[in-house]
């Protein structure tokens, strides 16, 4: 769940209202272009991120699934991006090396 954060002049709470997931999915598609980035960038790109990154961190499976609100081990592994960084794997972020 976001929470509002203070910033002056900006209603968080009437943003988060408001933003709905294909919006947030063309914001990212759209940013990623604008960055160069090729390939499909969506939504989801930044819930693998989140996830990957967590893994990259050593963060455990429950924080983790807590952050992203994941149920099912196997669907928040499946946002894991193995091969980042070299080494790594799913078992990772799992707490098994």
């Amino acid at each position: 769940m976001l929470e509002a954060t203070h910033v002056t002049g900006v209603d968080h709470a009437a943003l988060i209202a408001t933003l709905v997931a294909n919006q947030v999915a063309r914001i990212v598609e759209r940013r990623a272009r604008l960055g160069g980035l090729a390939g499909d960038w969506g939504g989801h790109s930044l819930r693998s991120g989140c996830v990957t990154e967590a893994g990259r961190q050593v963060v455990p499976l429950g924080e983790v699934m807590a952050m992203t609100e994941h149920r099912c081990v196997a669907t928040v592994l499946g946002y894991f991006q193995a091969g980042q960084p070299p080494g790594q794997s799913r078992h990772a972020i799992a707490g098994r090396r």
